[in-house]
């Protein structure tokens, strides 16, 4: 089986609300081994700021050391220059994580053929992509999955 960057075996992509900044947020996921349970998956969020992967690093960085400083009672004016702690954060979860950013912009896009994978594991009648209205009781959670549009 071919692995993706970070010897990961794929990925879990999504969006997440950050109630605390009141910003939307993207959480990359990889599935690089084995785990007893989803809520075990590391998980990096990437801020959906700035107009590249490592502006969005950067604010990422910048934002986990807010919260520590809340979370202490302290205060920490960081250094963002060229060379810092956090510059050199930011480039290393930039490069990290530059592949998973181009496919979730690959995912939003209309490239990709969607599928469902209840319907393609035989398990459940096929569920429309995207769906009409909030999915009813008595099925699965959908589990959609993407693939080329040719």
């Amino acid at each position: 089986m071919k692995t993706l960057p970070s010897g990961a075996l794929g990925a879990f992509l999504y969006l997440e609300w950050n109630e605390r900044e009141q910003r939307a947020e993207l959480r990359i996921a990889p599935d690089v081994a084995p785990t007893a349970a989803l809520d075990r998956v590391p998980v990096q969020p990437l801020h959906l700021e700035g107009s590249t992967v490592t502006d969005a690093a950067r604010r990422t960085v910048l934002s986990v050391q807010a919260g520590l400083d809340t979370a202490l009672g302290t205060e920490t004016l960081p250094d963002i220059s060229p060379g810092s702690a956090v510059d050199d954060a930011a480039k290393v979860i930039a490069t990290k994580n530059a592949f998973w950013v181009a496919a979730a912009d690959w995912l939003a896009s209309d490239r990709p053929r969607t599928f469902d994978a209840a319907f393609l594991a035989g398990a459940e009648p096929v569920a429309d992509w995207p769906p009409a209205k909030v999915q009813g009781t008595g099925r699965a959670p959908v589990l959609w999955l993407a693939g080329p549009a040719s």
